[in-house]
Parts: structure tokens; C-alpha cells; sequence
């Protein structure tokens, strides 16, 4: 199996591809504009597939779904049969219409994107609508499995929650809730794990430690840094649970966004003292500050061995390969 994280900016966009009976599929989760490109369609329309084994429309915020009613268009176009789209939207749609995104324009597309995913089911274009919430499951093949871990029902009351009692007060809170409907994916083998976070907020790693300590049995070989290393998701213990992989790769997408600053210098650091090897779509904000530290530190020790300075990251698409429980790192191309 190749996982590619796409360069979107400020946003996710993750392409899977796998082998089945001598035929290529691929899997997506999330779909992402980026100055104006939408790097999944591109790369649908080089790959000239007739079929796509899932969607996963992650969670209903703008930075993941910029780009999907585009792609769900191009499918309907050009006849792309989407086998299964799946998403966490089981919530009442007016809390996702009104109050998941701040801005009207994401709320309208969103609105879009929900009446086009209906019309494609009815039309057959996608088979199967599913809610991906915990313990959902697809098997693969090669004893690989994708399966979600978040969000439970623990994550949507929380989330229906948090709007009722900000909806008159506080329409960014409202907004930033909307995160607890993210979806966790783990994508196993028999030994090894593969862990994809989206925004997922700290109470689902909470429940998942508490309740789901299951996931934890298997060796981490690869993760997604959750929220594009936003400090407010960022709980180290969490990952101090996992047996892994030496200098197992943790994944970061951001972008230039002064808004946000992602991710943040401390994530950073806290995943790289834990023998984790940080990887980023973009060398931004906290990702840049630790780049050039490690550097500085790296060209001091150089100076005492005559060593050449390697390059720690290479900014871009960060594409692994998962063969036979290991990951390995392609290229960021």
C-alpha cells in the first residue's frame, strides 16, 4: 500500500493506493483546494481510474472539503463509480449547516456537497453511503485493514453539546466543535498500525486510551500528527502508549496561515523527543523554528567532526509505502 499526503496548504488530503487481483484502487480521505489546484482530482485524472474504492469526507470543515464537490462532479461526469463514501455527519444537519463553519460560503458548499452525495447515491455513481463512526471496518488486501477508532458516541453527544451551548454566544466555538466529529482511522496488518487523526480533539484520545486500548496492541509505524500540529490536540501520552517503530514517521499538513500558526513549535519537539521522525506537507510556523534549531545544532556539531550537514525534511507531497508491516518513506515529491 502507497499513503500520500498531499501538499494542500493549510488543509488534508490523503490518497491510499493498493493492489487488488492485478488492478489498481485507490482510496481517499479528504479533499483540499490549494492556490487554486485541487491535487486529488489532478491526480484522479492522471490515473484515468473507472472506479474508486472509498471517499471519506474525514469531517465537515471547509480545509478537508474544499475541494470534494469538484471531485464528486468530475466522478458523475465521467462516469467514476465511487464503491463507498463515508463520512460522520449522522448529526442533525442543521448543526452542521449552521454552525460547522463560521464562513457562509463553506456552509453553502457544504450544503452543496451534502445534496450532491444524494443525488449520486440515487443515481449509482456511489454505492454505498456509510457513517464511519467507531469499529467501522474494510478489509484489504495483503491481511491489511482500515477500521476508525473515532469519533463514538461519546465524540457526537459531545459535539451536539458544545452547540447548544454556544450556538446564542459563540459562533467560533460552535465552529471549532465540530472537530469531535472527526474520524480516526487505523490501517492494520496482523502486528502494525497505521494511525490517521485528522482534527481529532483531545477528548476522543482521552476515550480511546480509557475504552479502546485495544488499538495500542499493535506497533505504530506511521501517524498523522493531529490538527496540522495544532497545540490544542496535541496530547503526547496518547502516542507514549504505542510500542513503535525506530524513528517511526509522524506526518504534518499546514500551510502558510498566520492565522492559526500551525503546527506549533512545542508538538513539534514533543513528537521528535519521543524518537518520532516529524515529516511536514510544508516546513511552516513551528515546523520551520524546530528545522532551524536542529540545524544550528547539527552545523556546531559539524564543526567538531567535519561531517556534512544532512537535510532533516524535505517539504511536498510525503508519500510511505506499507509492505509486509513496515513503512517506508518514498519521496516528497
Amino acid at each position: 500500500m502507497k499513503i500520500t499526503f498531499k501538499n494542500v496548504g493549510q488543509g488534508d488530503s490523503i490518497i491510499l493506493e493498493w493492489d487488488k487481483d492485478g488492478e489498481e484502487q485507490i482510496g481517499i480521505i479528504d479533499c483540499n483546494k490549494h492556490e487554486g489546484q485541487n491535487p486529488v482530482l489532478e491526480f484522479l485524472r492522471a490515473k484515468q481510474l473507472k472506479s474508486i474504492a472509498f471517499i471519506a469526507l474525514s469531517h465537515p470543515h471547509e480545509d478537508h472539503f474544499s475541494g470534494m464537490l469538484e471531485l464528486l462532479e468530475y466522478c458523475e461526469a465521467n462516469n467514476v463509480i465511487i464503491k463507498k463514501f463515508l463520512h460522520t455527519m449522522r448529526i442533525d444537519q442543521r448543526h452542521l449547516l449552521d454552525w460547522a463553519n463560521i464562513n457562509d460560503n463553506a456552509r453553502k458548499m457544504l450544503a452543496r456537497l451534502i445534496s450532491k452525495v444524494d443525488e449520486l447515491y440515487k443515481n449509482k455513481i456511489i454505492i454505498l453511503e456509510l457513517y464511519t463512526e467507531a469499529h467501522w471496518s474494510l478489509p484489504l488486501p495483503n491481511s491489511i485493514e482500515i477500521r476508525t477508532i473515532a469519533p463514538s458516541k461519546d465524540e457526537l453527544d459531545a459535539y451536539v453539546r458544545k452547540v447548544r451551548q454556544y450556538q446564542e454566544v459563540d459562533e467560533k466555538r460552535c465552529s471549532q466543535a465540530a472537530n469531535l466529529l472527526s474520524t480516526v482511522f487505523a490501517i492494520t496488518d496482523k502486528n502494525n498500525t497505521i494511525i490517521l487523526t485528522a482534527d481529532a480533539e483531545i477528548e476522543a484520545f482521552d476515550r480511546i486510551a480509557e475504552r479502546d486500548s485495544e488499538c495500542f496492541e499493535k506497533r505504530l509505524v506511521l501517524c498523522q500528527v493531529p490538527h496540522h500540529g495544532s497545540k490544542k490536540n496535541h496530547k503526547i501520552s496518547f502516542w507514549k502508549n504505542f510500542s513503535k517503530k525506530v524513528f517511526c514517521p509522524a506526518v504534518i499538513s499546514a500551510g502558510e496561515n498566520l492565522k492559526y500558526k500551525h503546527p506549533d513549535y512545542q508538538v513539534v519537539e514533543d513528537f521528535v523527543n519521543e524518537d518520532f521522525k516529524v515529516y511536514a506537507t510544508n516546513n511552516v510556523n513551528g515546523m520551520q523554528d524546530f528545522i532551524d534549531s536542529w540545524l544550528t545544532l547539527r552545523v556546531s556539531s559539524v564543526l567538531d567532526d567535519d561531517s556534512e550537514v544532512e537535510t532533516y525534511n524535505i517539504e511536498g507531497d510525503q508519500v510511505f509505502e506499507f509492505v509486509d508491516g513496515n513503512v517506508r518513506y518514498v519521496s516528497s515529491l
